[in-house]
């Protein structure tokens, strides 16, 4: 329970795409997974989550990530 409770307090987003690349790179050879996962990485640094994590790290706080919208 206490690294579930550890992985839901991190980014959405983040944890929506770290899913995405260990799905997405298994069937790939390394030189594209690596391609692949890169623009996992550049999705992530623009979004708002990784910016909120900056500053938060800045201002020595925990970082307040939006929510994920509701299903249904």
């Amino acid at each position: 329970r206490a690294l579930a409770a550890k992985i839901a307090s991190k980014s959405p987003a983040a944890l929506r795409l770290a899913k995405q690349a260990l799905n997405g790179i298994e069937p790939l050879d390394v030189k594209r997974s690596y391609r692949f996962e890169q623009g996992l990485t550049l999705e992530l640094y623009q979004s708002p989550d990784s910016q909120e994590a900056r500053d938060a790290f800045v201002q020595k706080r925990e970082p307040r990530f939006a929510k994920p919208p509701q299903n249904g």
